[in-house]
Formats: structure tokens, C-alpha cells, sequence
């Protein structure tokens, strides 16, 4: 019944043209004692928490956040949100706004079923079109087990938390001497002591040299907050 339900709400066909904001907010107050988090406390860690998975700050978030909960109050579709998303919050990357996507819709389920089990989460997000994520767990920054040069070896890749997150963590790098980057994706490998494939990027740098290969793995339960031997984050 649950999953009939979301099918019905979800997956019918609208109008993927986002409403205006303005418009939007006119919903809020009757919508936002069902939906938005019943404390600013619970708000806050819902956006320190949705920050950390887009690698970006939670104040720039909170306004857009607030209208994206509200939008999937009001029946809207995965892609209708995207493209809603891409209007108030700019400057992200295709995959970042898929997984804020993910994040507001399996916020919407566990709020309207009182459930957290991750696995009843992603089978209702299957339905909405959203691809399985089997990521579970405790999270780090690095794989345990893992060995070499972090990053820049293929046995001891970067963990992140889903294959849309690889180009999320690769946009946040610059070359240890502050120059921005490139990367091609070069296939994967196997490596007998990492569970899953390694994808492989080469990386070339804005003078045009090449700088060492990253290697990444997808299946984990957090994305690394520590840049591969080479590199560092942007401020």
C-alpha cells in the first residue's frame, strides 16, 4: 500500500516547470506543521547534515531547503524539485542537486511514516525514480584496511557515499599549489583489498600538466572529508 501510494503521488506526470518561489511560500504556513522539523534545533541539524552530504555551508542552504520541503509537501515530482532547486540555489553541480533531491524526499517519507530504517527509505525512493543506494553503516574518511598514499593509490582510495558523489568530492579539490583541476574518468579496477571496484580519474591541472591519479570508490557510507596527497579543498 505504502509504495502504491508514493507511485500515485510521484511518479504522475506534471508540469516540470518550477513554481515561483514567491508563490510557494504562500503554502508554507499550512504545510510546515507537517513537514519542517518541529523544533530550529532539528531544522539545524537537518541542514548541518544536508550541507556535509553537498559539501557546502548550511546558511547558504536554508533558504532553498526550506522551499524544497515545502514543494514536496505539494505533490511535486523528483525532477519538478531539481529544477525548482536549480532556481533558488545555484552554482551546484548536476549531482549535488540530485542528492538534495534524495535527501528531501527520504526526509518527506520517514516524516509521513515515523519510520528511519534506511531500507524502507530506499525502497520507497525506487519508486520515485531514485537509484538504489546500499550505503549503510558508520562513516570515515578513510577505508579501513586501505594502504598507500591516500587518494592517489588504488589501494587506499577516497570513500564517498554513492557514484553522484564522485564528481561532488573531485569539484572541491585544487592542486596542493592552488591550481584548478580536470578529471577524466579511465574506467575502474579491481584491488584485492577494497570490497568494491575503483574508478580511476586522471587529473590535469589549469596549466595543462598532468597531476597524480585519483582513485575513488563509490560504496561507501560517507564521502571522505580529507583531500587525496597532492591536493587540498578549496576554501
Amino acid at each position: 500500500m505504502a509504495f502504491d501510494f508514493f507511485k500515485r503521488l510521484f511518479c504522475k506526470k506534471q508540469d516540470n516547470h518550477p513554481e515561483v518561489p514567491e508563490k510557494v511560500e504562500a503554502s508554507v504556513a499550512s504545510s510546515e506543521n507537517k513537514l519542517f522539523p518541529a523544533t530550529p534545533q532539528e531544522y539545524d541539524k537537518d541542514l548541518l547534515e544536508l550541507g556535509n552530504i553537498l559539501c557546502v555551508a548550511p546558511d547558504l542552504i536554508s533558504k532553498s531547503y526550506r522551499y524544497a520541503i515545502v514543494r514536496v509537501s505539494l505533490g511535486c515530482e523528483r525532477e519538478t524539485l531539481i529544477n525548482g532547486l536549480k532556481v533558488m540555489q545555484g552554482g551546484l553541480t548536476d549531482a549535488q542537486y540530485y542528492e538534495y533531491a534524495r535527501f528531501v524526499f527520504s526526509k518527506y517519507v520517514s516524516l509521513q511514516y515515523k519510520r528511519d530504517d534506511k531500507e524502507f527509505i530506499n525502497d520507497i525512493l525506487e519508486t520515485m525514480g531514485f537509484l538504489p543506494n546500499s550505503c549503510d553503516g558508520q562513516g570515515y574518511d578513510e577505508i579501513p584496511g586501505g594502504n598507500g598514499d591516500f587518494g592517489i593509490t588504488a589501494t587506499n582510495p577516497v570513500p564517498v557515499n554513492g557514484i553522484p558523489m564522485n564528481k561532488v568530492y573531485l569539484s572541491r579539490l585544487l592542486t596542493s599549489d592552488g591550481l584548478e583541476i580536470d578529471w577524466k574518468r579511465r574506467g575502474s579496477r579491481s584491488v584485492s583489498n577494497i570490497e568494491y571496484p575503483v574508478d580511476i580519474y586522471e587529473i590535469t591541472d589549469s596549466n595543462g600538466n598532468k597531476r597524480p591519479t585519483i582513485y575513488i570508490s563509490s560504496y561507501h557510507p560517507s564521502t571522505s572529508n580529507i583531500p587525496p596527497k597532492g591536493y587540498k579543498f578549496k576554501s
